[in-house]
């Protein structure tokens, strides 16, 4: 049995560590796959491999056999994202092997050491498919899932909504400060739930006409997979987007077509919208088994662990 501990920092909600669990169990099932805390890391001595989702990681591995490998799902973000990327090319220590979200991730960061590296994108759990037939009655003009604080951009479109009510009706899904609860209070047609269970977001989500991807145009968000667009259009929605880097190099690969929002959000209405013909693309393909797969990241396994086939 060879084991892999994945280690969860705390409070970084990372979904590629169930994925990467589930993948295993059901296709590796003579890989022991385990999700732990990193605060708990040290009562697992010897595990065969380590994988850590960076960060900073300055101290070698105390057991020379255990093969830890380093996974970089995004880039540093500000202040100083960039030099913040050069510190921890300079002082983290040299794994068995790298993961990195996609190239322009790979090139922020620029090592150069030779480390094996793999490229694994985000992906979208089976849940968020749900068949046309099975949705709910929409409840929802639009719908936003996500922080609201990386920068003002949400702030700012809820402030622009809140004075707009002819746009129509805006669920809000992710935490949110008691203060700005308060200051939106009188905009009864925007509904804050706060927080939810990520299994709760299919089912909220598709109760919308609209999925709001409101992702910052500034660096490193700009280069970096929307998860959230993923699963909005795997249940279906029209997509609403500020026009990052990665948002139209994907409209344009998947031939879909997307409403741009500008920087004051002056172009969003009903009319505009209505006079736009939106395209959700087929996301099928990004299913987590699927991304696992076509990467190399099982690779990094020993030669002789092949998976089960036809499960």
């Amino acid at each position: 049995m060879i084991s892999l501990v994945f280690e969860r920092r705390k409070g970084v909600f990372l979904p590629e560590i169930n994925a990467y669990c589930d993948h295993l169990r059901r296709y590796y099932p003579h890989v022991q796959a385990l999700d732990v805390p990193e605060e708990n890391i040290g009562d697992f001595k010897a595990p065969d491999y380590r994988w850590k989702f960076l960060g900073i990681d300055r101290m070698p591995c105390a057991n020379q056999q255990t093969r830890v490998i380093h996974e970089y799902g995004s880039l540093s973000v500000a202040p100083f994202p960039r030099t913040k990327n050069f510190i921890k090319r300079c002082i983290n220590v040299r794994p068995f092997r790298r993961v990195f979200l996609n190239e322009s991730v790979a090139k922020g960061f620029g090592f150069n050491d030779n480390v094996t590296t793999c490229f694994r994108d985000m992906g979208v759990a089976d849940g968020f498919f749900i068949d046309p037939l099975e949705r709910n009655k929409k409840e929802y003009d639009f719908v936003y899932v996500g922080g609201l604080y990386r920068d003002g951009t949400v702030i700012r479109f809820l402030e622009f909504f809140a004075k707009t009510p002819a746009l129509g009706t805006l669920l809000v899904i992710g935490d949110v400060k008691t203060d700005d609860v308060e200051h939106f209070k009188q905009a009864k047609h925007i509904t804050f739930t706060g927080s939810m269970p990520y299994t709760r977001l299919p089912a909220l989500m598709q109760s919308a006409h609209f999925g709001l991807n409101l992702t910052p145009l500034t660096y490193p968000f700009t280069l970096q997979t929307s998860t959230k667009l993923l699963e909005y259009a795997a249940c279906g929605l029209k997509i609403i987007s500020t026009p990052t880097i990665w948002a139209k190099d994907f409209e344009q690969k998947h031939n879909a077509s997307f409403f741009w929002l500008r920087r004051n959000f002056s172009n969003l209405s009903q009319l505009d919208l209505a006079a736009h013909t939106l395209i959700t693309p087929n996301v099928e393909n990004y299913r987590w088994r699927n991304m696992i797969e076509k990467s190399c990241v099982m690779g990094f396994l020993p030669p002789n662990t092949q998976p089960l086939r036809g499960v």
